[in-house]
């Protein structure tokens, strides 16, 4: 007996409930092959009918790859890839043509095809993977996954409406997000290069040339190199991998800090870390409050300040710190800066493609900068914080909103959770017998 059976055998049948194959599940559903309620078809070249000004997507795995005015398939549908992502299912109601490597589904009409996508999102895929190398899934093997189903269409729809009114208000905070983000990209090229002043900042004042184009009269064009402190080391980058080699790690002792700390803006995650001793030696690679780190591969602008209260420790050879001058700089503001089309335009110059991947101090030293008094620095730099705020509390909000989408599709889709129906349309069961 397997654990998976044994499991549901120990399960506590509540009232109006039953035990399946698949789990626990009300008594008026039933558990059908997928194959009873939907038809997997293949796509097609799409070579014999692209057409750049077509109204239909051309799909595959990955998302639309063309035009056509030749759909083929019409009506409702779900998607799900053949081959390469095979995890990631796709809703069509309008028509559409896949290539080969994206099955499309003929939805039975006793069916609610929308259901059967949110269905689809609760499947393990990957544990029905039929290649050694790249993913690939077979039509018949997935008209053979058993699946609990309501035996009314209503309730499907019920349910699949539900679940799509949640997806809806995802969508308008994902369009919330992007317009709060567009403003601010907007904002962020108006103050940071000075087309915009700010209230009681240049009243009076022209333009001039720069290095890194027209800016106000009364800002500096500066180099990085220029607005650190004037020690040893303000400029660093982490040491070289024969300093750093994997058998000087422990489990416990100094923090050995990389780019992933960059990337999600987070120093507590990692887990790599050398001793007392070879911290001693390092120690001109220490990172501490105030920092400002450049993750030197990836793509531009990947940078933070870092912040009170982290672990003492070191950067690995990914990274290159900067210990600014707070005279000249707010680093906040340099923060923005390399978020900018500015500083990118500047790096595609100095580095081929505008990878950080092989950039060096040198090139790091050579960038122009653009900048205000510190008081309009940290004006500015209040301004485009507040915007960062207001989209981070969107994007808590779209996560708290997926989250509970998550919970509701755990609890609706397997019957845990039940919904008022008033029309009653048994399920036709199944077309083989």
């Amino acid at each position: 007996m397997s654990k998976h059976q044994l499991a549901i055998d120990n399960i506590q049948v509540p009232e109006g409930y039953k035990k399946t194959e698949v789990g626990v599940i009300p008594e008026d559903w039933e558990v059908i092959k997928l194959g009873d309620i939907l038809k997997i078809w293949h796509g097609k070249s799409q070579h014999e009918i692209i057409d750049p000004n077509g109204i239909y997507p051309i799909l595959a795995t990955g998302g639309e790859i063309g035009r056509t005015n030749t759909p083929l398939y019409s009506e409702p549908s779900v998607l799900i890839g053949r081959k390469g992502t095979i995890d990631s299912p796709r809703y069509m109601n309008t028509p559409f043509w896949t290539v080969d490597t994206l099955f499309y589904s003929e939805i039975f009409n006793n069916t609610d095809a929308k259901f059967v996508f949110y269905k689809f999102h609760l499947i393990d895929w990957y544990s029905y993977n039929e290649a050694s190398g790249v993913p690939s899934l077979k039509a018949a093997t997935i008209e053979d996954i058993n699946q609990a189903f309501p035996a009314l269409k209503e309730e499907q729809y019920a349910i699949a409406q539900t679940l799509s009114d949640v997806d809806g208000l995802i969508a308008a905070l994902d369009k919330a997000i992007a317009k709060k983000r567009n403003i601010k990209t907007a904002t962020m090229q108006e103050l940071l290069t000075g087309k915009k002043r700010l209230p009681g900042f240049g009243e009076g004042k022209g333009y001039k040339n720069t290095e890194v184009g027209v800016i106000p009269e009364d800002w500096r064009c500066l180099r990085i190199s220029e607005v650190v402190v004037n020690t040893v080391n303000s400029i660093k980058i982490g040491p070289f991998g024969s300093s750093l080699k994997r058998e000087y790690l422990t489990r416990t002792g100094y923090k050995v800090y990389g780019q992933e700390n960059i990337y999600e803006r987070d120093m507590s995650i990692g887990e790599r870390f050398i001793n007392e001793e070879r911290f001693i030696k390092l120690k001109s690679c220490e990172i501490c409050s105030g920092d400002f780190l450049i993750s030197m591969m990836g793509t531009v602008g990947k940078c933070m300040v870092v912040p009170e209260g982290i672990e003492k420790g070191i950067m690995d050879s990914h990274l290159l710190r900067l210990r600014l001058d707070d005279s000249k700089i707010d680093s906040s503001v340099l923060t923005y800066l390399f978020e900018s089309k500015m500083i990118v335009d500047q790096v595609k110059l100095l580095a081929v493609g505008g990878v950080m991947e092989g950039l060096s101090s040198k090139i790091i030293k050579s960038i122009y900068l653009p900048l205000a008094s510190l008081l309009e620095q940290r004006a500015i730099a209040s301004i485009l914080s507040d915007m960062d705020a207001e989209i981070a509390a969107l994007e808590k909000r779209r996560a708290k909103t997926q989250a509970m989408k998550q919970g509701m599709m755990q609890e609706l889709l397997t019957g845990k959770t039940r919904l008022a129906v008033s029309v009653v349309e048994p399920l036709i069961v199944p077309n083989n017998p």
